[in-house]
């Protein structure tokens, strides 16, 4: 068995392990002894580098699938199917959390987000977002070392290192006088509806004026003086940032965030843009441990949101090309990030060293690989219609057209009854709202009417022509809420007929997002 064992072990592969507690989590194997048949794993924790020896036993006994025949011989065509991608620069891991500290802000400097902050003080809009699967670093990167389960250092991420630089700027003598001011806004999109981390997650409105500018109506923006101030807004954001339990991670963050750094003109006017992002998982359409329909359709708009990303990203580099933003909620309220002359963005590509990772890993490479094809000319994208005659479900058939192989039509059209239940749900809380406000009205209304019932000779006709008049508004008005709470139920499981569930097996679903995961890039 031992001889089996050794086999099937190598150095980076990920296993699980038993602590001294009782509790399992994953560690990464640095060593094989092959003499007292053991093996040396480390993992990462509360900001230090830790380190075992075990004994093969107990990793057979943790890891069974890890010795198959099966998953060896899967393992090896995962090796053998790796591909040389196109990259910028890249950093490998260290060891030691001052180290991990200074490739960081190396990152930062360097790399990715200094030169976007330059941008934003000339004027442009800038995008930077962190990309990989579940457990790679995305939210350690952008928003700084993890303490504890549940709590972060913030003063050594993406998000305050860019604050930094921001302030560095605005204090220095080519613009300290050009009395630019800075505010901070901090939402997140979750199952393609955006919620304000920094106003007790209330739901926002994303909406399109008549200059076919994205307005997200109610977000709150809190201007900003110094980092520590921008600080307290990333802990309190994180801190309630809608996250859950995956195959992959406990504690996984279930939304993309958004955190954005504004710069305001004098008469408050916008001057420019810095959004940050932290993307969920792009292994999140391939969970399906769970038999929840609420996570499968999650997975799905996830993957739909992160393919309609790439395809804005790798529009911008091809001239006349249409955007797909509307495609997704994601890009749509990034859609000022992709137009205009001055628009920059950057993605960090996080992948896990653990060998049963290398799926994901090159999924997120792949995908890499794809948003750095700007400048690849595409007939087929160029003749798509203007903008304002393109409707979310254009922009899904685009998305559809233009990557042929990747999204099924089944799945084209699993995405299209998603968007018409979220199309239907926000028309019924509309009419829902206007049913509140207008009931008010109704209340003071009907006093007044009751009080003409007091006069000793009211007009007995007028009374009852208003009345009438009103029991006919309202009725109009719940009349109109009823319908659409009749269609929205109509596409609920629970009924016999039309439904997503009935529309689509649970069993295709999972199959479908499954595949479109693996063949998203």
């Amino acid at each position: 068995m031992d001889g089996d064992v050794t086999n099937c072990l190598r150095i980076g592969q990920n296993v699980n392990i038993q602590r001294t507690d009782g509790r399992i989590h994953s560690a990464v194997i640095s060593g094989i002894n092959t003499v007292n048949r053991s093996l040396t794993v480390e993992w990462f924790e509360s900001g230090e580098t830790k380190g075992k020896e075990i004994e093969f036993s107990a990793i057979f006994n943790l890891n069974p699938d890890l010795f198959s025949n099966d998953s060896t011989k899967n393992t090896s065509n995962t090796i053998n199917s790796v591909r040389k991608v196109n990259r910028q620069t890249v950093f490998t891991p260290n060891k030691g959390n001052e180290v991990m500290r200074t490739d960081v802000k190396k990152l930062n400097r360097n790399n990715t987000a200094r030169p976007l902050v330059q941008t934003l003080f000339e004027g442009g809009m800038a995008t930077c977002f962190a990309y990989g699967q579940t457990g790679s670093g995305k939210t350690h990167t952008m928003a700084g070392d993890f303490i504890s389960k549940s709590s972060q250092d913030c003063s050594k991420g993406i998000y305050a290192l860019s604050t930094r630089e921001m302030f560095a700027l605005l204090n220095s003598p080519q613009y300290r006088h050009e009395g630019f001011t800075v505010c901070c806004s901090f939402f997140e999109i979750y199952s393609g509806k955006v919620f304000d981390l920094l106003n007790n997650k209330s739901k926002l409105r994303v909406l399109e004026d008549g200059k076919q500018q994205v307005q997200i109506v109610g977000l709150r923006e809190k201007e900003v003086h110094s980092v520590e101030s921008v600080l307290e807004l990333i802990q309190h954001g994180n801190n309630v940032r809608t996250s859950g339990q995956t195959s992959a991670n406990q504690h996984s963050s279930r939304s993309h965030a958004v955190f954005q750094i504004i710069l305001k003109k004098p008469n408050g006017r916008l001057h420019g843009k810095f959004s940050l992002i932290d993307l969920a998982g792009n292994e999140r359409g391939a969970d399906t441990s769970s038999a929840n329909r609420q996570t499968r359709m999650e997975g799905a708009e996830i993957n739909k949101s992160l393919l309609a990303l790439k395809e804005c990203i790798r529009a911008l580099g091809r001239k006349g090309a249409h955007l797909p933003f509307r495609a997704s909620k994601l890009t749509q309220v990034l859609k000022d990030s992709f137009i205009g002359e001055n628009s920059r963005t950057c993605m960090i590509a996080m992948i896990s060293p653990g060998m049963n990772s290398c799926e994901h890993s090159l999924n997120t490479l792949r995908y890499a690989d794809r948003v750095k094809e700007l400048g690849v000319e595409n007939p087929e994208l160029k003749s798509a219609g203007g903008e304002e005659q393109n409707d979310q479900n254009n922009d899904l058939a685009l998305l559809c057209s233009s990557n042929e192989g990747e999204l099924s039509a089944d799945l084209y059209s699993f995405h299209e009854a998603i968007s018409h239940v979220q199309e239907l749900e926000e028309e019924v809380l509309d009419s829902h709202k206007a049913v509140i406000e207008a009931s008010e009205k109704w209340f003071n209304r009907d006093n007044i009417l009751l009080a003409m019932s007091n006069d000793v000779d009211y007009d007995v006709e007028s009374y009852a022509q208003q009345l009438e008049a009103l029991i006919a508004e309202k009725i109009d008005v719940l009349a109109k809420l009823g319908v659409f709470i009749i269609k929205l139920e109509d596409l609920c499981p629970s009924k016999t007929g039309f439904s997503l569930a009935n529309n689509i097996s649970d069993l295709i679903v999972t199959d479908l997002l499954t595949k479109v995961e693996e063949n998203l890039m």
